[in-house]
Formats: C-alpha cells, structure tokens, sequence
C-alpha cells in the first residue's frame, strides 16, 4: 500500500501548491518525521515496550505510552539526560 501511496505523492509534488512555503515546510516536517519514527523502530525495538504496557487499561491509546515516546525516553535516559521509562 505504502508505494501506491508514495506513488500518489507525485501530482502534489509537481503542482504549483508544492513550491508555496506552507506545504513545503509542513511536508518536510512530516518526511523527516516519517523517518525519524522509523529509525526509532529499526533502532530501538526489542519488545520490552510490549512487556511493559501490553494488558494495562488505554494502554494502545495513549500517546504519553506510545512506543514512540517509550523509545525515546529510554534513549534520553541512556544519555542521563531523564528519567527511566521503565517507571510506570
């Protein structure tokens, strides 16, 4: 699904809406968001997110436990820079 999509980018990125500074700022944004979060998942995934929260009420809904601030909270906390995200 992802290469269709990828493939339905085109138009946009050849029409005159793409030269104007908002959409070009805000694509950016999310392309280098899009690959930051997928790093994220290449580099920190071992599971122990799942061990974590799997089975707790909201759990999968919550953006505070999301897997995304899990992962990096735990590289914050590998630099001392905060607090473990293993504390619940």
């Amino acid at each position: 699904m992802i290469p269709y999509m990828v493939l339905l980018l085109i138009p946009f990125i050849t029409s005159k809406y793409f030269v104007k500074k908002p959409f070009n700022i805000i694509f950016w944004t999310l392309f280098a968001f899009s690959i930051f979060t997928q790093l994220l998942g290449i580099l920190m995934f071992d599971g122990n997110w799942h061990t974590l929260y799997d089975g707790k009420p909201g759990w999968l809904w919550s953006i505070k436990n999301s897997q995304i601030v899990f992962a990096i909270e735990r590289i914050l906390f590998k630099l001392g820079i905060g607090n473990s995200p293993y504390e619940i």
